[in-house]
């Protein structure tokens, strides 16, 4: 999905279902960056449950995907 399209499904999400619980499977950070809460899986395993912004420097595992480029912006 380009860019353009991917932040109007973001806007829609947020302003749609602002009050809903939502699951987003995302390979990319930018689909989750704004919600108030993500779960971090390896291996079926709950690794880390926060505020992304949080977890981007508390979690090891999203920080090395970040950095590795296998988490895409």
């Amino acid at each position: 999905m380009d860019m353009m399209t991917e932040n109007q499904v973001r806007a829609t999400i947020l302003n749609e279902f602002g009050n809903r619980t939502i699951l987003t499977i995302a390979h990319g950070f930018n689909s989750i960056k704004d919600y108030n809460r993500t779960l971090i899986f390896r291996k079926g395993k709950l690794i880390a449950d926060g505020k992304f912004d949080t977890l981007i420097t508390s979690c090891t595992y999203l920080k090395m995907l970040v950095e590795s480029g296998m988490f895409i912006e």
